[in-house]
């Protein structure tokens, strides 16, 4: 009896994780797709050299024991595939602190205990 009822908690907990996984994969999806072209768009202007960028990355790697680089020998691909993974880090970052600083939700204290609803909608703290 007593399992059963932890196994009803666990899943009351668990429910609506799917479609929260589900909605932050297509938002990775979506900031992939705007950094592969904001990586072109700056690329285009001259912000960006991935060949520049790829000797900076051997030069980087370099530093390691036993890995001699070049940067001939790493490839384009794998040089737009870091830059766009760092832009996707820079712009999920911000999207967390703006969440955290401009949302009542983001701003309330965890673990306070209160008599009200988590979602007030006349909340203006």
């Amino acid at each position: 009896m007593r399992l059963d009822k932890k196994h009803e908690e666990e899943l009351a907990r668990r429910k609506g994780m799917a479609r929260k996984t589900f909605f932050q994969t297509i938002w990775l999806i979506i900031s992939g797709g705007a950094s592969y072209f904001a990586l072109g768009v700056m690329e285009d202007a001259g912000w960006v050299s991935v060949p520049g960028t790829s000797a900076a990355l051997a030069e980087l790697l370099s530093f390691i024991p036993g890995v001699s680089l070049s940067a001939s020998s790493i490839p384009d691909w794998f040089t737009r595939a870091i830059l766009i993974v760092v832009m996707i880090l820079f712009l999920q970052t911000f999207f967390y602190l703006g969440y955290a600083f401009a949302s009542p939700a983001g701003r309330r204290k965890a673990g306070s205990p209160t008599v009200y609803s988590q979602y007030d909608p006349f909340d203006r703290d």
